[in-house]
C-alpha cells in the first residue's frame, strides 16, 4: 500500500501546470534601413516653357534706397507674354527698325505681374558714316528686397528720344538677325537723382538677348 500511495502522488505531481512566468523586456531597435534614391525632378508646366522661350533682359543695378542705404541686384525679366507685338520688330526704312520689348521678372499664367519693362529701341544706322544711334527709351517697375527684408519699389520712365532723362549712357554689340528673330544688345546709363524714384543716382548695365517678330 506505500508504494501506492507514492505512486498515486507522483501521478498528482507530474499532471500539475506551474504558472507562466512574466514577459521579458523588449529587445533593442534595429538600425534604420539605407534611403532610398531620389526621383527624378518633374518637368516645368507648359506655361512656364512658352513664357520663357523668346530670351530676356537682365539689368545689373547699382544705387541707393530711398532710406539712404546702398544695393546692389540683378533683375532678370524673362516672362514674355503671349501677344507677339510685345516682341516685335518694325523695320521703317533701310536705316532704322523699332524693336518693342516686353517683359516680366514674374511669371503668374492667371494674372499680369507688377514687375515688368518696356523697352523700346532704335538703332539708326548712318549707312554712309557707319555710325548708328540708339533712340532708346524704357518703363521699369520693380520691387526691390533688401537685406534686412525690407523693400522698395523702383518706378523709372527712361528715355533719350526728345531730350534724354539719364546721363552717361553707351550702347554696343547690337545685333539683329531678321532670319532667326534674334536681337542682342548691351546697354548702361545712370538715372540721376533728380529723376530716379529713389531720390539718389542709380546706375544700370543692361543685357538685352530676345526673339522678336517683324509683323506682315
Amino acid at each position: 500500500m506505500l508504494f501506492a500511495g507514492v505512486f498515486s502522488a507522483m501521478m498528482v505531481l507530474n499532471g500539475c501546470k506551474g504558472k507562466d512566468g512574466d514577459p521579458g523586456p523588449a529587445g533593442k531597435d534595429g538600425t534604420n534601413g539605407i534611403d532610398g534614391t531620389n526621383g527624378t525632378n518633374g518637368k516645368n508646366g507648359v506655361g512656364f516653357e512658352e513664357a520663357t522661350k523668346l530670351g530676356n533682359i537682365i539689368l545689373y543695378l547699382d544705387g541707393t534706397t530711398p532710406l539712404g542705404d546702398p544695393f546692389k541686384d540683378t533683375l532678370d525679366f524673362k516672362f514674355a507674354s503671349g501677344d507677339l507685338s510685345r516682341s516685335s520688330a518694325d523695320v521703317t526704312n533701310l536705316n532704322a527698325i523699332n524693336f518693342y520689348v516686353q517683359r516680366w521678372l514674374t511669371f503668374d499664367s492667371e494674372s499680369i505681374p507688377d514687375d515688368n519693362i518696356n523697352l523700346y529701341s532704335q538703332p539708326w544706322v548712318d549707312v554712309e558714316l557707319g555710325d548708328t544711334t540708339y533712340y532708346f527709351s524704357c518703363n521699369l517697375r520693380a520691387n526691390i528686397a533688401t537685406t534686412d527684408y525690407k523693400y522698395f519699389t523702383l518706378n523709372e520712365n527712361l528715355y533719350n528720344t526728345d531730350g534724354s532723362n539719364f546721363t552717361n549712357q553707351s550702347f554696343d554689340g547690337y545685333k539683329y538677325d531678321a532670319s532667326k528673330g534674334t536681337l542682342y544688345f548691351r546697354f548702361s546709363l545712370t538715372i540721376p537723382a533728380n529723376q530716379s524714384s529713389t531720390g539718389y543716382d542709380i546706375d544700370v548695365d543692361g543685357v538685352v538677348n530676345v526673339i522678336v517678330y517683324q509683323p506682315d
